[in-house]
């Protein structure tokens, strides 16, 4: 049947592709995950799902540590001075060399 059909080792490179582009990617994942008739594509696809479901709350754990470790550090990297610093220092030492 159909549904139960393996994926293709081309298959699987333009699922993985298509999933890669930012918005149309996430919007692919969830229908596939929630509505996919093949069920290794399915399966695949809530694989995925999972993996940037711990990927964003590993993430989000990073930023929670480092706010209780050091609050200006979080300070520090969403401040916009530093980041205007830093572009003036990148284009010093390789457009301006």
């Amino acid at each position: 049947p159909r549904e139960l059909k393996p994926l293709t080792t081309s298959h699987i490179f333009w699922y993985l592709f298509l999933v890669c582009i930012p918005v149309i990617g996430w919007v692919c994942l969830l229908l596939f995950s929630l509505a996919g008739k093949n069920k290794s594509k399915r399966s695949l696809s809530r694989a995925i799902l999972i993996y940037w479901i711990i990927f964003i709350l590993l993430l989000c754990l990073a930023f929670v540590v480092a706010f209780v470790i050091d609050q200006k550090l979080l300070l520090q990297l969403f401040d916009s001075n530093n980041w205007m610093n830093l572009g003036d220092y990148l284009y010093q030492m390789f457009i301006n060399h």
